[in-house]
């Protein structure tokens, strides 16, 4: 297992579910299409570890037991090289937040306030709330002994739910499933959407078109900047209409 602070992979089992979600996300570009994924077609796409932005994504050092012969202690590096690789190439994953205002990750993940964050309710959906787990922040780099898992998943969630403490501010969970690609979950898992506070006209139409086709409908919000104070408030933006 994980040694020190490491040693958690049971909270899995034992996990208390936040009754709400979020999603920071971008409409420029091929983000458009994956937004448009979530709000027309209830789509929550996984992405492999390559295409996050943090390099150290899914690498840690499997270790031998204490215990173990010197024969099969002399693999110890081989045996990570390979873990690693089936972790790296088996692994999708699927990012969310406690917070919906917090100016980093609007700035880093919704196109520096230009985009939305998409509201979820991860207990409306067992599928969601099977796979989404919490990420635990660690001071030392990611330690798994071998054998200390079930299975390949169970590993490949223990790994890919671990990062180091710099990101501790994203209060962060994951969905973290062997297949890469759209998942889709029900309607009612979407309740609602943050408009961030330089979204374009055009780009806050698109969303009040999708959400106007959509039952039941997620609540509309805008987030404004908070005169005098280094921070943003989430206000109510009315609902969507057939004249928007």
């Amino acid at each position: 297992m994980m040694t020190g602070e490491q040693r958690d992979g049971r909270m899995h089992s034992r996990r208390i579910l936040p009754d709400r979600l979020y999603r920071y996300r971008s409409m420029s570009g091929d983000a458009f299409r994956h937004t448009q994924a979530i709000l027309t077609r209830n789509e929550l796409f996984c992405s492999r570890l390559a295409a996050f932005n943090d390099p150290f994504e899914g690498y840690f050092a499997l270790t031998m037991p204490p215990r173990a012969p010197a024969a099969q202690r002399q693999y110890e590096t081989w045996a990570s090289e390979v873990a690693n690789r089936k972790v790296q190439a088996s692994a999708a994953v699927c990012s969310f937040s406690e917070k919906k205002d917090d100016l980093l990750m609007w700035g880093h993940y919704a196109d520096s306030h230009r985009g939305i964050c998409i509201e979820f309710a991860p207990r409306e959906s067992k599928w969601f709330a099977d796979h989404v787990h919490r990420v635990r922040y660690l001071r030392n780099f990611k330690e798994v002994e071998h054998g200390a898992t079930k299975d390949d998943q169970a590993l490949t969630e223990l790994v890919c739910t671990a990062k180091a403490k710099h990101w501790q501010y994203e209060a962060e969970w994951r969905i973290v499933i062997d297949t890469a690609g759209a998942n889709r979950i029900p309607a009612k898992c979407v309740t609602g959407v943050i408009f961030g506070c330089r979204i374009a006209e055009d780009d806050e139409r698109w969303i009040r078109q999708w959400v106007q086709l959509r039952k039941p409908r997620p609540a509309l919000f805008r987030a404004v900047q908070v005169q005098r104070e280094f921070r943003i408030q989430i206000i109510d933006a009315g609902n969507a209409t057939d004249d928007t």
